[in-house]
């Protein structure tokens, strides 16, 4: 019945949730182990269970972490599924999303695969955007604020070069600031999933990060109304019925003002879950960890997990 907490050899920070999330699973007498998924010494056929949590190196590693996710869900009842974690691991999602009728934070998506080189000023004025407050480059796959600047709007021909430098190696992604995100923070709005049935449990607010900039959480709050069926809209659009396949997802969104609010992110791989600002929340999260230590095994040979 052993559940490992899926983590990676050589994190890049600390975990704010671990201490107190494996300390109340062990209280309430679930097996739990913190283990890497990129240590190759690990038999993950002894687990009955692995719960994705802080594997914030996978997009450096994308093809390598996809390749774990698809093995190791042969052999256990992986959370989340590998399913939704191939989804969520490239951000054009978002593009999806809008194109679903989400309001995201204005994007504009290019491949590393262009033949022309990108003019970040025709991109500008294609999409018509007011960059007073500068623009925001970052990888389309990415985890921790990795690679992700800001430029004033006096700092183009730096942007422009450190745009080449990206699709050098990767996608990315190119947004105007939103002034409202400096102003107010970006709300992260937490669901879980406690295998009978998710919901909304709490929020916290987050400060702008860039780069090697370290989480800054403003406060934990209530969840608006607004939010809430905000939220709601954008996991039953993504998702729909599956939603109940999940364990967790965190629901990051902006206030544009008069805009309304933005999508910035849907996460469903490896978000912070801020456990320790909301204790029911802990305790439904231990609950779905109870259900997949205690997991019945029914694929036939050579079926993987949902």
């Amino acid at each position: 019945m052993r559940v490992a907490i899926v983590t990676c050899t050589n994190i890049p920070e600390k975990d704010a949730d671990e201490d107190l999330m494996l300390q109340a699973l062990r209280q309430a007498g679930i097996p739990a182990s913190l283990v890497a998924w990129d240590d190759a010494r690990v038999d993950w056929t002894t687990f009955r269970g692995a719960i994705i949590r802080s594997t914030w190196n996978y997009h450096q590693h994308l093809a390598r972490f996809l390749d774990w996710v698809s093995h190791t869900s042969t052999v256990l009842k992986l959370m989340n599924p590998a399913w939704a974690v191939r989804a969520n691991a490239h951000k054009s999602y978002l593009a999806r999303l809008q194109g679903r009728g989400i309001p995201i934070v204005p994007t504009a998506w290019v491949s590393r695969h262009e033949n022309a080189r990108p003019d970040l000023r025709r991109i500008i004025s294609e999409q018509s955007w007011n960059t007073d407050d500068g623009i925001v480059i970052k990888p389309s796959v990415s985890a921790s604020s990795f690679k992700t600047r800001r430029f004033h709007a006096s700092e183009l021909e730096a942007a422009q070069g450190f745009l080449e430098e990206l699709l050098q190696e990767r996608d990315a992604m190119v947004q105007p600031y939103l002034r409202h995100f400096a102003e107010g923070g970006e709300s992260a709005l937490v669901w879980l999933n406690d295998g009978e049935g998710g919901e909304l449990t709490h929020k916290v607010t987050k400060l702008p990060r860039f780069g090697d900039d370290q989480e800054a959480v403003v406060a934990a709050a209530d969840i608006t109304d607004s939010e809430r069926a905000f939220a709601e809209r954008v996991l039953d659009v993504e998702l729909g019925e599956r939603r109940n396949e999940l364990m967790y997802a965190r629901i990051d969104v902006i206030d544009a003002g008069k805009d309304g609010l933005r999508l910035s992110e849907l996460e469903l791989i490896e978000p912070s879950l801020y456990l320790s600002h909301c204790e029911p929340a802990l305790r439904r999260f231990v609950q779905a960890a109870g259900r997949v230590a205690h997991f019945e095994e029914r694929r036939q040979p050579g079926e993987t997990w949902p």
